[in-house]
């Protein structure tokens, strides 16, 4: 009988855990943001850097004013290297199997971001993507992992 209150127990705290982060961990996108023009963007962005590269690519989807981690321009070589790296043994690249978006507002709580996860599959296996916006739908960051 103890066994089965404790499974009952340990049911419902994952239960309800699960309903607490999947209910926090989505945020609406803000007015001025559309979730289809955020997937669309960002496919094309991402078919770019396959076909040309990320220094090739980014330069003309970051926002004129972006700085990275305050250094004076966003290091795309050092980027371009690092996606590469990632694609080297991936194989072809098969579709996006997976695009979340979400709302995000800046640090000091000024602007709003769409941000859109994209999990890219491949031949022989899967990156991740993340590709943040602002409403002129211009790249503030742009990760790969």
């Amino acid at each position: 009988m103890k066994v089965r209150k404790r499974i009952a127990w340990m049911s419902c705290v994952l239960l309800l855990s699960f309903t607490l982060l999947t209910g926090c961990g989505s945020k609406a996108l803000a007015e001025g943001f559309n979730e289809d023009t955020i997937i669309e963007t960002a496919e094309q962005i991402l078919n770019e850097i396959h076909v040309n590269g990320v220094a090739d690519t980014l330069p003309g989807w970051l926002r004129e004013n972006y700085t990275y981690e305050n250094s004076e321009e966003y290091p795309v070589e050092e980027m371009d290297g690092q996606v590469r790296s990632l694609l080297s043994d991936k194989g072809e690249l098969v579709g996006y199997t997976q695009e979340s978006v979400i709302g995000k507002k800046s640090p000091d709580g000024t602007e709003d971001f769409g941000v859109i996860l994209v999990t890219a599959t491949y031949d022989n296996g899967e990156i991740n993507f993340t590709l943040t916006f602002d409403k002129d739908m211009k790249l503030v960051s742009f990760y790969a992992k």
